[in-house]
């Protein structure tokens, strides 16, 4: 039942390299053993054989008293009489080589059948010395040669060693050629095997490595959609960009919820304000009102001056307040006409660089060239650059700089202010755009939400991304007016 339950891919994989390579492993063994015991069974079955042949060959020699060394002083009277004795075992076998070494005679004797015609015997007569310096007689058994096997036997009278026989044959061609190729066969396989396992390794090693990173990629992607999963080789990598193209997807579809969100609270929030906004002004004005009347009435205007000096004051910075809340609330309908990003941000930049220049901040611009216009009304445009440009100045604490960019990416024009200032924590990006969302002392933080307003007005888009301690960059995308007009056509 272990096998049954839940295991990660690796395990898996590995139980399935096991059990396809246990199989082979286990033929293979088996092969090589049984192999080994039927090349030792055809071997001693050969030696048995020979056994036999000995035993006559050892009659014959006896009979004709070829064992006693004082017949066999002559050395061609020896040779004549050995084939004599040897030719009819011979042609019973006569694949056999049959061998008589004499040492005082420091000849070796071998006689074999001819091979076209059994009845013709060849006889090959060697004159060796090393023949009288032959081994001790208890280190002579049988030799096993390969495709050869032969048999030696001592033969010993009265007056010591005589001589050795042996008779030799070899195994069978076919079965010698089997052989080899059988383990020529073993050989492949095992490299073959051994290969396999390597190669099935490195593979498994590889496909582990790619779902790692998937796997990695997919947990970045639960805490970041922004995230994505880097490429990889082979098959994989059509499932790593499907789920980077998922991610995608989902990050838009987040950002359009949170827009489509946005502009629902917006306008909830514009009515409510613009219905607090009148109820607020109406009585402002008449304290206005009342405070120019006492002054006018009050003959010793010194004594009241200092105090209606404050509430016109006050009044007036709530009237302010009100107003902006009316432009949220009930924002004028642009005046759309086609204008120039980089000519509105010069005219912007006129006005705002001095006091850039007093903060300390230096404003450096980056414009493309030729770039298209947009449909747009100007002044709200510009509302928007010096929003941003002013938010990026006072967010500098010391000295630092804004780089301001315009280019075009596919039919969208885009204007990007990036500030050196300590960023915007993370916590906090989700709101920056809400009406009456601020960090300042002071402000109504009424700004961007205006300006996000704004750009919707457009057809356009403003985003921002920030890293605390890195400084924060606003994104402020326009519809090109080619795509304005192809729309209009449609």
């Amino acid at each position: 039942m272990g096998l049954l339950k839940p295991r990660s891919i690796k395990q898996q994989l590995v139980m399935i390299l096991i059990l396809v390579m246990v199989g082979p492993v286990i033929s293979v063994w088996l092969n090589l053993f049984f192999a080994e015991q039927v090349d030792t069974a055809i071997f001693d079955e050969k030696k048995a054989e020979l056994d036999k042949i000995m035993l006559q060959l050892l009659d014959k020699i006896k009979a004709e008293g070829l064992d006693r060394r004082e017949n066999l002083t002559d050395r061609e009277m020896t040779v004549i009489r050995f084939q004599e004795a040897v030719k009819p075992l011979l042609a019973d076998n006569p694949s056999v080589k049959i061998g008589y070494d004499i040492p005082h005679l420091k000849t070796v004797i071998a006689v074999s059948a001819d091979p076209h015609n059994k009845n013709l015997i060849r006889i090959n007569i060697i004159e060796d010395e090393r023949v009288a310096h032959m081994e001790p007689i208890n280190k002579i058994g049988s030799m096993r040669r390969r495709d050869l096997v032969r048999k030696p036997l001592p033969v010993i009278t009265e007056g010591g060693l005589t001589g050795i026989l042996w008779v030799e044959d070899r195994i069978p061609t076919d079965f010698f050629k089997f052989m080899s190729i059988r383990y020529f066969s073993f050989i492949i396989t095992g490299i073959s095997l051994i290969g396999g396992i390597i190669g099935t390794t490195i593979l498994i090693k590889n496909i582990l490595k790619d779902i790692n990173i998937i796997k990695n990629g997919i947990g970045k992607l639960k805490n970041n959609l922004g995230s994505r999963i880097p490429r990889i080789s082979g098959e994989l990598d059509q499932v790593a960009e499907t789920i980077n193209q998922m991610a995608f997807e989902l990050e838009e579809k987040k950002k359009l919820e949170e827009q489509l969100h946005r502009s629902e609270r917006l306008a909830a929030l514009g009515q409510l304000v613009s219905g607090i906004a009148h109820e607020l002004r109406n009585p402002l004005g008449i304290i206005r009102a009342t405070v120019q009347i006492m002054e006018k009435s009050v003959k010793e205007k010194k004594e009241v001056e200092e105090y209606t000096s404050i509430i016109k004051e006050q009044v007036d910075r709530q009237n302010r307040i009100i107003k902006e809340l009316l432009d949220f609330a009930r924002p004028s309908p642009p005046r759309m006409e086609p204008v120039n990003l980089n000519a509105l941000l010069d005219s912007v930049l006129t006005f705002t660089g001095g006091y850039a220049k007093n903060k300390g901040v230096d404003l450096i611009t980056e414009k493309q060239d030729n770039l298209p216009p947009v449909m747009a009304d100007g002044e709200k445009i510009k509302q928007v650059m010096v929003n941003l440009i002013l938010n990026g100045i006072q967010a500098i604490e010391k000295k630092g700089e804004m780089v301001i960019k315009t280019y075009t990416r596919g039919d969208k024009v885009i204007a990007e202010f990036t500030d050196t200032g300590p960023g915007i924590p993370r916590e906090h990006l989700e709101n920056i755009f809400n009406p009456f969302f601020t960090t300042k002392d002071t402000g109504t933080g009424l700004g961007l939400a205006i300006s996000y307003q704004i750009m919707k007005m457009h057809h356009g888009a403003i985003e921002v991304e920030s890293s605390e301690g890195k400084g924060s960059t606003f994104r402020m995308t326009l519809p090109a007016l080619i795509q304005m007009e192809g729309e209009k056509d449609v």
